[in-house]
This record gives structure tokens, sequence and C-alpha cells, in this order.
């Protein structure tokens, strides 16, 4: 393998458990590269952390609205992206008088132009200069260069094109191993299944919850009066299926976590 693709994957599989920060980071990289114009490549390619602090907030956002993953090691102290990505889904709610989680990349649409988004966007260019940007090179006692070049309090890091072009070209294999190693890591925060399952539909245009309906006639043969699980009553009108346990902690339709409700 290429010093450059073995020391990028070094870093991934290799890093510490104490936060998710170096998968997001590593995860941005990878996203801009597969999705830059190839053509228009200078031998140096700059990247803003600006652009990679709006990755980092969308992959956040996303892990947090559809299936609010821990992403660090102390519960009452949670990584700040993570603390970002409440403000923004709350914020949206807010805009929109909607509570129904959608992904970031529709919410954008309306957070973009707020003043909340912009501020919490400048906050995370800060926190990527302290935190992440020259400490996603160290690994085990080293830095590891490289990789590319970052003066510690720059707005911007530089890749060597054909470095650049090696992430690109190896995206999708990329991508798996971080996603991996990112379930790895939120296996030790949370309790809930299927870590991997969730991490990897994030990366999907659309994560489709199915409709419940073809399991009325299951659900009816242990309830035949149709008694709301909630009050006990019989549901005359606006009878609905719904998750005893939430979808977003099962990710799941298991018919035993099923059951009739009022509307």
């Amino acid at each position: 393998m290429n010093n450059f693709l073995y020391d990028f994957v070094d870093i991934i599989k290799n890093c510490n458990y104490d936060n998710t920060y170096k998968m997001a980071w590593a995860k941005s990289l990878v996203e801009l590269a597969m999705l830059s114009d190839e053509t228009s490549l200078e031998d140096e390619v700059t990247i803003t952390l600006e652009t990679i602090s709006e990755c980092f907030l969308k992959y956040y956002y996303n892990h947090t609205v559809f299936f609010n993953l821990i992403q660090g090691s102390t519960l009452n102290k949670p990584p700040v992206f993570k603390s970002y990505a409440r403000e923004l889904i709350e914020h949206y709610n807010l805009l929109t008088h909607k509570t129904q989680p959608i992904r970031f990349e529709r919410a954008y649409v309306k957070l973009k132009d707020s003043n909340l988004y912009k501020n919490i966007v400048k906050k995370s260019v800060r926190l990527l200069k302290q935190d992440v940007s020259y400490r996603f090179l160290r690994l085990n006692g080293k830095t590891l260069d490289h990789l590319y070049q970052y003066q510690k309090g720059d707005d911007f890091l530089i890749l060597d094109k054909n470095n650049f072009l090696l992430l690109k070209t190896n995206a999708y294999m990329l991508l798996d191993v971080i996603n991996y190693r990112w379930s790895l890591i939120l296996e030790t925060f949370n309790s809930s299944p299927r870590i991997a399952k969730k991490v990897k539909i994030l990366d999907d245009s659309k994560i489709i919850r199915k409709s419940l309906n073809k399991y009325f006639k299951f659900i009816s043969l242990d309830n035949p009066n149709q008694l709301c699980f909630v009050c006990d009553k019989p549901i005359v009108k606006d009878l609905e299926i719904d998750h005893v346990i939430p979808w977003s902690y099962m990710y799941s339709d298991d018919l035993w976590n099923l059951v009739f409700v009022h509307k």
C-alpha cells in the first residue's frame, strides 16, 4: 500500500477511543476528495477548516437526530460537536415548528442563513484549530506530518494533489474503514443495538421508515379488542401502530416491539 494511504489508515485503525473527532476529520477529507473535480485541482490542494467544520456538523447532526448516538466517554460532558448538533436540531425544530427528524442536508436549507448556524460554524473552526487539525497527525508518539501541511492556528490545510487523488480513488474503501472504526468506538459508549448498521445507513441519501400496516393482523391476534397500549382503553378511531422501545434505539420493526396506540 502507498505510504500515504498506509499511514492515513493507520491513524484511523489505531487512534484512541476518547471521542470520534479523528473519524469525523478523516471522513471529511475523504468526502471532500470524493466530491472534488479532478480537472480543476492544482498541485497543492487547499481545504479550509470552515469546509471541514460543515462536514463535522453534518455527521454529528445526522448521528444525533436519527439515533442520538453518544459520541464520547463522559456522559455529562459530551463532545462539543455533539452539543452543537443538538443546538442546530432544536433551532431547526423551532424554525419549522416540526419535530420529525430529517437529514442535515435538507435542514441546511433553513439553517444556513441563521445567525445561530453561522456562529456555530465559527466556533467549530476554532475548535478544529485547537483540538483536531494538528492532533489528527499524531499517533503513538509520532507526528505523520507528510499527510498534509498545517500550521497551528491556520484556517486551512494543504494536501499534495497526488495524495488528495489517492483519497478520491480509494474513497469507498476508506469510508468503509472509517465507518467500521467509528462503529467500534461508538460501541464503547452506546448500549443500543445495530451500531454499525446505524452508522452505515447515515451515508445513504434517505433513511426510510417503512409502513407498519402490514403488522396489523399479527398484532390483532394478540390484541383483538384493539386496546391502547398507553391508556388500556379500546381504540374507537385514530388507531396507530407504534414501537414500545423507540425505533431510534432499536433501528428495526420487530413484531414483539409493536403495539396499538391512540394516534
